[in-house]
């Protein structure tokens, strides 16, 4: 499980149950103004480490809505995830809405 830096997704993240999380910087917040100038850059990062990061296990991240609307053109509700998937071209499609 990878987790946002800020309290809440820690705490969400933890609540999963699939022991520790790792943070990653990535899968902060830019809504604020003090990080809006990160928007590129975290979402590039996020974006790279689900493509290249192997892991044996399924990759979870926990972070704000604001990060999965801009990594993915979706909007999802408070509360709801999102499986995706990277398909041949590198691209990222969603597969299901969980919510």
């Amino acid at each position: 499980v990878f987790s946002s830096e800020w309290c809440r997704c820690l705490e969400t993240a933890e609540l999963l149950g699939f022991g520790p999380p790792q943070k990653l910087t990535a899968l902060n917040s830019f809504f604020h103004a003090s990080n809006r100038h990160l928007k590129q850059q975290f979402l590039q990062d996020w974006k790279a480490h689900i493509s290249e990061v192997k892991t044996a296990k399924t990759k979870v991240y926990i972070t704000h809505q604001v990060n999965i609307s801009g990594l993915l053109d979706k909007f999802l509700s408070s509360g709801e995830g999102v499986v995706v998937e990277v398909n041949e071209q590198g691209k990222l499609k969603i597969v299901s809405i969980l919510q």
